[in-house]
C-alpha cells in the first residue's frame, strides 16, 4: 500500500516543477505541471476505493511506543475519512490549478503563487491523511504560515494588514490546540488516534477546577482542540479574519473556501471517537455554530461586494458544519463539508468574471460608495481651503487622496513660490485625525488632476491615456512648420502642448534628409536655392536661378551647391 506516498510526493514534484527552471519556460513548466497533479487526483480515488472494500492503510516511520513519535512523528493512516478528504482535496486543485495557469498568465509573481497553491495542497494531503495527533498539529501549522503567504500581493497595504490579522489570530487559536494536545499526552500517554480513543474511553480521567467543580479530561481536551478548530473554520468569535484576507487572487479563495476553512470541520470529525465522550463539548460546538450561522448569514445580506458576500457566507456555511457536529451527526458533517466545498470552489472560480461584469455598468453595484468618496474628498477641499486662507497661505489646493483607508490624506496643491505649511498640516491632522501629507504640484499636474478639454476637441492627453510627461520644446513646433504663437500651441496648463512630442522623433528623422531652407541645391532643372520644406511628403519649394519656381523631391537633388 506504499502506493499513496505518490499522490503528495506528486503534489511536491509538480510545485518544484514550476519553481526550478528559467523564466521564459514558466508558463510550459505550469502546463507540465498540471499532469502530477491530475496523477494525484486519480491516485486518491483509487486509495479512496481500497480503503472502502479493505481496511485502512497504515504506514509509520517511527515506532508508536518510543519518543521519537513526539520528535519525528511522521506516518500515514488513511481510512475513509482520509481518502474522501484527499479526494476533494486534489480534485479541487486540478481545477484550481488549470484555471490559475491562465488567470495568473500575466503576473510577474506566476512562478512562485502556482509553486505556493501545489505546496499547500501537499500540506493539506498530509494533514489529512496523519497518523497522529502531533502530525496533524505540524501541518496544521504550516497550513497557518501559508495562509499568510497565500495573500500573494504583500505590496498592496490592505492585503498585508489582512494576511497579518489572518496569522495573529490563528496563532491564538492554535495555542489552544496545542494545549489540547499536550493535556491529551499528559494524561493518556499517547497521540496515536486509535489508541487515543481507546484509553479515553477505559480511563476516564476527571480535573478539579476548583472544590466542588470537576471536569472531565476529554471534556477540557476537546474544548481547548476545539478552539484550535474554531480559529480556522472561522467560527465566532474568531471568524474577523476571513472577511478581511480576501484581497487574494480569485482561486487562492476558491482553494481557502474549498479546501482549508474545512479544516475545523475535518479535525471534529477525525477526533469524533473523544468528542463524543463529552457532551459538554458537544453543546459549547452546537451554540458556536448555531450563532455562526445566524451572525454570518445575516451580515452577508448586508454587503455589497461580491467577494464579502461569497466570505461570509462561507462562515454561515462553516457555523452549520459545527452545528452538526455538536448535534453528533458526524457523518452529515462530512456530507455538508464536501458540498459545500465543491460549490464555494466553483463560485469563487466563477465570481471574477461577474466582478469584470459589474464594473462595466456604472450604476452597480457601487455608485453610493462612489458618492459617498466624492462627498468626502469634496469635504476635505473645503476645510483645507478655508484653513489655507485664514492663515494666510498663498496656495490653490487642486485634489485630495485617501489612502490605507483614510490613515493617510495627501493634499496636492500649487503656488508660485515656496510655502511654510507646518502650521496647516498641523491643523489637518487635528482634523482629520490622520497624517497628513502636503505636496506641490506644477502646472501640467494641476491639469492632469483637474481634467478639461484641448483644442482638438477631445480629453486631455495627460487625463485619458498619458501616463508621464516628457520635455517638449519649441523646436519640436519648428521642426513641424507650426505658428509659433503661443496661444496655438499651448495647451490648458500654458506650457506648451503635449502632443507635438509624439512625432518628434519623426520630424527629426525626416529632417535629416532634407537640405535647410536657404541653401542651395543642384538638381535635373538646374540650380537653385531652397525656399520652404515639406518634411512628410520629403518635397522642397526652390527658386532657381532662372526665375522658376518649383515644387522638387527629395531624390532629384543631384548634390548640394557649395
Amino acid at each position: 500500500m506504499s502506493f499513496v506516498l505518490l499522490i503528495p510526493l506528486l503534489l511536491l514534484a509538480a510545485a518544484l516543477i514550476v519553481l526550478i527552471g528559467p523564466d521564459d519556460t514558466r508558463n510550459f513548466r505550469a502546463k507540465i505541471a498540471a499532469y502530477p497533479i491530475g496523477a494525484a487526483c486519480c491516485g486518491a480515488i483509487g486509495t479512496l476505493y481500497v480503503v472502502a472494500v479493505q481496511e485502512p492503510i497504515s504506514i509509520r516511520f517511527y515506532d508508536p511506543g518510543s519518543v521519537a513519535s513526539l520528535i519525528f512523528p511522521i506516518g500515514f493512516y488513511i481510512d475513509r475519512l482520509s481518502a474522501i478528504m484527499m479526494t476533494l482535496i486534489t480534485g479541487v486543485s486540478a481545477l484550481i490549478f488549470v484555471y490559475s495557469t491562465g488567470y495568473m498568465y500575466q503576473d510577474r509573481h506566476m512562478r512562485r503563487y502556482l509553486a505556493l497553491i501545489c505546496f499547500t495542497d501537499f500540506v493539506l494531503i498530509c494533514m489529512v491523511s496523519s497518523a497522529n495527533l502531533m502530525m496533524l498539529f505540524l501541518f496544521w501549522q504550516i497550513l497557518s504560515y501559508l495562509l499568510y503567504l497565500l495573500a500573494h500581493n504583500h505590496e498592496h497595504a490592505a492585503t498585508l494588514k489582512g494576511a497579518f490579522n489572518t496569522f495573529t489570530l490563528l496563532r491564538v487559536a492554535d495555542a489552544a490546540f496545542l494545549a489540547g494536545i499536550v493535556l491529551a499526552y499528559g494524561v493518556y500517554g499517547t497521540l496515536e488516534f486509535q489508541e487515543l480513543f481507546a484509553r479515553a474511553t477505559e480511563r476516564p480521567v476527571a480535573f478539579s477546577l476548583w472544590p466542588g467543580i470537576d471536569i472531565s479530561a476529554a471534556t477540557a481536551i476537546t474544548l481547548l482542540i476545539f478552539v484550535g478548530a474554531m480559529g480556522k473554520s472561522a467560527q465566532f468569535p474568531l471568524h474577523f479574519w476571513l472577511p478581511r484576507s480576501l484581497y487574494a487572487p480569485t482561486p487562492v479563495h476558491a482553494l481557502l473556501h474549498a479546501g482549508i476553512i474545512n479544516a475545523g470541520g475535518f479535525l471534529i470529525n477525525r477526533l469524533a471517537p473523544l468528542f463524543g465522550l463529552s457532551s459538554t463539548t458537544l453543546h459549547v460546538a452546537f451554540v458556536v455554530g448555531t450563532l455562526t450561522a445566524v451572525l454570518g448569514a445575516s451580515m452577508m445580506l448586508a454587503q455589497n461586494d461580491i467577494k464579502k458576500t461569497l466570505g461570509f457566507s462561507t462562515i454561515g456555511q462553516m457555523g452549520y458544519m459545527i452545528m452538526e457536529c455538536g448535534l453528533g451527526a458526524f457523518s452529515l458533517a462530512v456530507f455538508h463539508l464536501i458540498a459545500h466545498g465543491l460549490f464555494k470552489a466553483t463560485v469563487f472560480l466563477n465570481c471574477g468574471n461577474v466582478i469584470h461584469k459589474a464594473r462595466q455598468e456604472p450604476h452597480v453595484p457601487h455608485v453610493d460608495q462612489q458618492e459617498e468618496e466624492e462627498k468626502k474628498v469634496a469635504e476635505a477641499m473645503k476645510k483645507c481651503k478655508e484653513k489655507a486662507e485664514h492663515l494666510g497661505l498663498p496656495m490653490k489646493v487642486v485634489g485630495v487622496d485617501f489612502q490605507s483607508g483614510g490613515e493617510k490624506i495627501t493634499f496636492f496643491f500649487t503656488a508660485e513660490t515656496r510655502i511654510n505649511f507646518r502650521e496647516l498640516v498641523k491643523q489637518l491632522a487635528s482634523e482629520f485625525h490622520a497624517r497628513i501629507e502636503m505636496r506641490q504640484i506644477g502646472a501640467r499636474n494641476e491639469a492632469k488632476m483637474m481634467g478639461g478639454v484641448g483644442c482638438c476637441g477631445l480629453p486631455l492627453c495627460c487625463v485619458s491615456f498619458l501616463p508621464d510627461f516628457e520635455p517638449v520644446t519649441i523646436r519640436m513646433a519648428k521642426d513641424q512648420g507650426l505658428s509659433l504663437d503661443p496661444t496655438k500651441i499651448s495647451g490648458l496648463c500654458g506650457r506648451l502642448l503635449c502632443c507635438l512630442e509624439y512625432e518628434a522623433s519623426t520630424y527629426s528623422e525626416f529632417l535629416k534628409d532634407l537640405p535647410k531652407c536657404g541653401s542651395r541645391i543642384v538638381t535635373s532643372s538646374g540650380e537653385g536655392k531652397v525656399i520652404k520644406q515639406n518634411v512628410l511628403s520629403k518635397t522642397l519649394l526652390v527658386a532657381f536661378d532662372d526665375g522658376r519656381l518649383l515644387t522638387i523631391k527629395v531624390e532629384e537633388i543631384k548634390e548640394k551647391a557649395p
